[in-house]
């Protein structure tokens, strides 16, 4: 587990992930408003999203940063489980209409998965990237990437494959039908933003 890893894990355990999400949203809303037209990803843990005072402080910051909403994406996390779908789906609800896409993180990776996309109803699904890491030499692999595009295609979400590295990767997903890709092909990512949030929510919990 990455440090960044760890850092959500102990906020989860000692019941500060609201804050630390809320953080990270306000922080990806700046990061949105300097990025043009570009949308802007934020991943939620499912403790922030079956909470009630999470969903209010999520009105309260919509509210102030009109406009915003339709150049974010939020990204559900299997971090830790949601057992309130009812909560958890009101406050999909609230995103979408405010024109914020929401997304399955890390499909295949949790046994929680196929469960959510069952439940909630959302933009995207991103495969996890062990499938795609593996899919150029192994068929069973292949296999699964192309049952989790359909399984998308069912609940009408479209599929984004996580962690390609390579040219022939990308072709690869393309020739499976996957038409949007995240990795190090594209782009690396940048820890200056995390370790802001970091900051941030440690600062608001003191």
């Amino acid at each position: 587990m990455s440090h960044l890893g760890e850092f959500v894990a102990l906020a989860e355990a000692v019941g500060l992930t609201a804050e630390l999400d809320g953080a990270a949203v306000s922080a990806v809303c700046e990061a949105a408003g300097a990025a043009g037209g570009t949308r802007v990803a934020c991943n939620l843990s499912g403790l922030s999203l079956q909470s009630p005072k999470f969903l209010e402080d999520m009105k309260t910051l919509l509210e102030n940063r009109p406009g915003m909403a339709d150049r974010l994406v939020v990204e559900i996390t299997e971090t830790a489980e949601i057992k309130d779908e009812d909560e958890a789906a009101h406050m999909i609800e609230l995103l979408r209409e405010h024109k914020i896409l929401v997304c399955l993180d890390d499909f295949g990776a949790g046994a929680a998965a196929l469960r959510y996309l069952r439940a909630f109803k959302v933009d995207y699904v991103k495969v996890d990237g062990i499938y795609v890491a593996n899919a150029l030499q192994s068929e069973r692999d292949r296999g699964f990437i192309t049952a989790m595009l359909d399984l998308a295609r069912t609940v009408g979400a479209q599929v984004v494959a996580e962690r390609i590295e390579t040219e022939e990767e990308a072709a690869l997903m393309l020739e499976l039908g996957v038409r949007h890709g995240q990795g190090y092909l594209f782009g690396k990512p940048k820890m200056e933003l995390a370790a802001r949030i970091a900051g941030q929510a440690w600062q608001e919990e003191k």
